[in-house]
């Protein structure tokens, strides 16, 4: 029988294309099926503002309701300034003594604000100069109330705290050193990190090294040493309470960094979290701001006169008037302080909302999303007067067509990545 080489051909064709075609088909589901299992991980930075925290901690409240989850359980990296540090380690830090505790919910947190508020702003009314508030004075003041609710609680306790579904691996505060041992330094160059500069009170460093291992309450009082509010936070060198880590005295994060947002990013790679900034999801949740406070009005008070229509203020940028009228904003509103200190305070929350908004932008992996409320009008950081406003607006914010495409959206991304 003849045989037919054609026939035959064509078959061997066939099979080994279907062959072909079944192999990639797989592979590509294969490679599917892996970027679908490919988790980001999961930022959050909270910002400073004082008693104006309430904002983020609405949000935070609204986040663990809808989730059914406490914080701990949900992102990877936490950090914060000022009153954002203290709600930072208020959701991680375990809620009492012994072992594997769960830390507080953000309602709990929320608390500080609601019920603590006269605790924590005691007014220094017995010296005539001075910070506007005690630390600790007769067992009261700010130092009084952190060391009381969060107790013997260490950096190196609760990142090994291990309660149940925890996926936080690292947090973090912000503040700015001033000084490392009191005095002028002797016999050496001052060193950034240890003398002066930048520093960041953390759980991987102090699972490290045991002069970065501070009690919880320093490292919240060492982020919330406002000036002229507080007294410079005075933490480690094992005197009275304080803890035995490296001796500093501590400044605000706010001075520096009052959007911690970018110390988050990059704590999430340092500590190898993530690999990449394509790895991230943050999530930033500011206290409100003023948007007429972030610039100035240079013809002051309608006034152009020929000392200042062109800008040539001189030594008046550190002076809270400019030849006998006041500093204005872009709605003519009188500021406060002196201009340069209100241009520097806007100006550290606005520098890491652009760099990460370009981040964002320029990566097609990573992912930025801030929550920032608007005011029409300034409000103080220390008014406890201000709690059931300041609640209102929160619960306003959360219902505005801004508040709900934003939260949802969190939400969203949050789940997809959990």
């Amino acid at each position: 029988m003849k045989t037919n080489y054609s026939f035959l051909i064509l078959a061997i064709f066939i099979l080994f294309s279907m062959s072909c075609e079944t192999t990639i088909s797989d592979k590509i589901a294969e490679e599917k099926e892996t970027v679908t299992l490919t988790k980001k991980k999961l930022v959050l930075a909270i910002d400073g503002g004082g008693i104006k925290g309430i904002i983020p901690a609405t949000i935070i409240k609204a986040l663990e309701d809808s989730l059914g989850k406490q914080m701990y359980e949900v992102f990877d990296v936490i950090g914060g300034t000022s009153t954002g540090g203290i709600i930072s380690l208020g959701l991680t830090t375990p809620n009492g003594a012994g072992p594997n505790l769960p830390p507080r919910t953000a309602s709990q947190v929320l608390d500080f604000y609601k019920k603590d508020c006269s605790k924590i702003f005691v007014a220094n009314t017995g010296l005539n100069s001075g910070p506007k508030y005690f630390a600790d004075y007769n067992g009261a003041g700010v130092e009084a109330f952190l060391r009381t609710n969060f107790g013997g609680n260490t950096l190196k306790s609760s990142a090994m705290n291990d309660p149940v579904n925890k996926r936080v691996q690292q947090v973090f505060t912000t503040s700015y050193l001033i000084n490392g041992e009191g005095g002028k330094v002797v016999g050496r160059q001052p060193e950034m990190g240890r003398d002066f500069g930048p520093y960041l009170f953390n759980w991987h460093d102090a699972t490290i090294d045991p002069y970065d291992n501070y009690y919880i309450w320093e490292a919240a009082r060492a982020t919330s040493a406002a000036p002229t509010y507080f007294p410079v936070a005075h933490v480690g060198g094992g005197m009275g309470p304080r803890s035995g880590a490296a001796q500093k005295w501590a400044l605000d994060g706010g001075v520096m960094s009052n959007d911690p947002a970018m110390f988050a990013a990059s704590e999430a790679l340092r500590t190898k979290v993530a690999n990449t900034m394509n790895d991230l999801v943050v999530i930033s949740l500011g206290c409100g701001i003023d948007p007429f406070n972030g610039g100035i009005n240079v013809i002051i008070g309608g006034k152009a006169g020929p000392t200042n229509r062109f800008g040539f203020w001189g030594d008046s940028w550190a002076a809270p008037s400019v030849v006998g009228n006041r500093w204005y904003n872009l709605n003519d509103d009188i500021i406060a302080i002196p201009a340069l200190l209100q241009v520097e305070s806007y100006a550290n929350q606005f520098v890491p909302v652009s760099q990460l908004q370009r981040f964002a932008e320029a990566n097609t992996g990573f992912e930025y999303y801030r929550m920032q409320p608007t005011y029409k009008t300034s409000l103080a950081m220390d008014k406890c007067n201000l709690v059931p406003a300041l609640i209102a607006d929160a619960d306003a914010y959360l219902k505005s067509t801004e508040g709900i495409k934003l939260l949802n959206e969190i939400l969203k991304v949050i789940r997809d990545n959990q």
